[in-house]
């Protein structure tokens, strides 16, 4: 005798109960810029740790739509889920995007805009530093996080 192997329809309970169960649980935020091909930067608005999946992000320029980007969306193994969307843009033009998430867990949709940072040790490592005025290391931007007026 082993161990009795679940029933089909009980894992289907299972997966339409456990949803509704969980809440929304908004995203934790991020916009950043990269340096691209010669002349270009890749903005990546990246949402981290929300619940339920459906989301939605755009880009905006000067406050007009820019579009949504090339996006990446998956599960985490905590149950949450992660998503981004990347677009390019001239160099120099970073600051005139921003980009807007919508989920059920927010109030209202947020605008993720770009805030300037420099970094001691590079991508993603050691400490951040914020610093008056424009950015001084194009290679990372932060995020400043502001609600949605539009």
């Amino acid at each position: 005798m082993g161990v009795p192997r679940p029933q089909p329809w009980a894992l289907g309970l299972l997966l339409f109960l456990l949803p509704g169960s969980l809440g929304a649980e908004p995203p934790s935020m991020r916009l950043k810029a990269r340096p691209s091909s010669p002349g270009f930067s890749v903005l990546t608005c990246s949402a981290f740790s929300f619940y339920p999946p459906e989301l939605q992000l755009r880009f905006l320029r000067n406050g007009l739509a820019a579009g949504t980007g090339q996006g990446d969306f998956g599960p985490n193994s905590d149950g949450s889920f992660h998503a981004s969307s990347s677009l390019t843009v001239k160099s120099g033009d970073e600051h005139h995007y921003c980009c807007i998430v919508q989920h059920a867990g927010l109030a209202q949709p947020l605008r993720v805009e770009l805030a300037p940072w420099i970094s001691l040790r590079g991508d993603d490592t050691g400490v951040l530093l914020p610093t008056p005025g424009e950015a001084q290391d194009a290679d990372l931007k932060d995020v400043n996080v502001i609600p949605a007026t539009a």
